[in-house]
């Protein structure tokens, strides 16, 4: 019905009347970036009177349109990544030494914790 109670069909319809706003029928998702860069874009969007949203359909626009090309990082160096690995197993190792009892599960060491505190 039209503000006259006159009934309207959807072929006589506006285009406004059926047009669906894109921030209704788009898809959500979620993402993580960092804080930091998040605050940037928004900021800047704002500065330039838009929104995240419109810059971040923007951008996948025109990488879909072969305008923005993404580099890859290059792959982390196997070194560091056997000397990281080998540190965590250190610490790992001394944790163990340090804080667990024989036949003591954590789940004993954390009641024993609570009890002492009550």
């Amino acid at each position: 019905m039209n503000p006259t109670g006159t009934a309207v069909s959807v072929v006589d319809a506006p285009l406004a009347a059926t047009h669906i706003p894109a921030h209704i029928s788009g898809m959500k998702t979620t993402m993580d970036i960092p804080d930091a860069l998040y605050r940037d874009v928004k900021a800047e969007a704002a500065r330039r009177g838009t929104t995240v949203r419109e810059v971040t359909t923007a951008l996948y626009e025109a990488w879909l349109r072969g305008e923005l090309e993404l580099t890859a990082p290059p792959p982390p160096d196997r070194a560091e990544i056997d000397a990281w690995l080998a540190r965590l197993d250190a610490l790992a190792a001394s944790a163990r030494e340090r804080d667990t009892m024989p036949g003591v599960t954590a789940a004993d060491q954390v009641r024993r914790d609570r009890d002492a505190r009550d």
